[in-house]
């Protein structure tokens, strides 16, 4: 990362991610989607669940929270949206992959962005698909399958995998070890696949 790019983004969680603005907001979401149908049918994932699994708090660095959900519970997804942006939640962008079928969502409220990623099941294996705009790439993802577990973090009840440290690890390898420059599309453990993308983002 250059040095413009991390005295830009120094600045910017100064400003705008500070952990009281990052816990309030997560608060709110998560107060709003338990009013939803996809309650209990969404979880955490990414740096919300290093954060917990390894510091036992958000992560000092993140700038948005994660989650997963699954591909039938897609129009409850669509109502949770519309509760979420009722409220001022603001649509940045719908990822559709080159099938030209929508699997991931992103919000912004107050500059930090939630995303939902649509998860399908394989067999004994778990898919998602994530994507890189410039230049335009698409990645398919895999972990070993999990069952969900309720758990407790930072004053809600949430759902993550079972096995948290199986799933960390088969995304990122070694996550115990902080890393600042990790990047998805270069580091991750879990892409099975990389093609041109041939989508778009826009809602």
């Amino acid at each position: 990362m250059g040095l413009f790019r991390k005295t830009r983004r120094r600045i910017r969680q100064r400003l705008y991610f500070t952990p009281e603005k990052m816990l309030q907001r997560l608060h709110r979401f998560h107060d709003l989607m338990s009013q939803t149908p996809l309650a209990d049918k969404y979880w955490i994932c990414g740096g919300m669940l290093i954060g917990y699994a390894r510091e036992g708090k958000l992560l000092a660095h993140d700038t948005d929270f994660d989650f997963h959900y699954w591909r039938e519970d897609h129009q409850d997804l669509m109502e949770a949206i519309k509760t979420l942006e009722q409220a001022g939640f603001r649509k940045e962008a719908c990822w559709i992959n080159n099938e030209g079928h929508a699997t991931e969502y992103v919000l912004n409220y107050g500059r930090i962005k939630f995303e939902f990623f649509e998860a399908t099941r394989h067999e004994n294996r778990i898919r998602w698909y994530c994507y890189l705009p410039k230049p335009k790439r698409q990645f398919l993802n895999e972990v070993p399958g999990y069952d969900l577990e309720s758990f407790e973090f930072c004053e809600r009840q949430w759902l993550k995998p079972v096995d948290e440290q199986q799933y960390l690890e088969s995304l990122y390898g070694d996550w115990k070890t902080p890393c600042s420059d990790y990047t998805y599309y270069i580091d991750s453990k879990a892409i099975i696949q990389r093609d041109r993308w041939e989508g778009t983002n826009q809602w």
